[in-house]
């Protein structure tokens, strides 16, 4: 989240509701947010605006109430965006470049 000098909502006022939230969280066993100087923000988005920016906030909470739709809405989204997608297969062989980077699988499909 990132935080502008124009922004309704400053620096302090993230840092103060995520530690708030932070604390009403079950099963808390760290902190789960930051608070990123602008040189940090830039470098884990590099597209954000720079001019203004004060900061920005990440926080990392691990809870996923459907782990399982979340699957199944990257494989609905893979689709709309023309990957095949298939609900089985058997085994299967990775393509890769001259630098590793995978170029494709082949699989046997059921």
């Amino acid at each position: 989240m990132p935080i502008y000098r124009d922004s309704t909502r400053g620096l302090v006022k993230v840092r103060i509701g995520l530690r708030l939230y932070d604390w009403l969280t079950p099963g808390r066993d760290r902190e789960r947010y930051r608070v990123l100087p602008p040189i940090d923000a830039l470098s884990l988005e590099p597209r954000l605006r720079p001019d203004d920016l004060r900061g920005a906030a990440t926080t990392s909470t691990t809870c996923c109430s459907s782990p399982e739709r979340l699957c199944l809405e990257n494989v609905l989204s893979a689709g709309r965006h023309g990957a095949r997608v298939f609900q089985t297969i058997a085994g299967g062989r990775g393509h890769t470049r001259r630098r590793g980077a995978i170029a494709g699988v082949t699989a046997a499909i059921c």
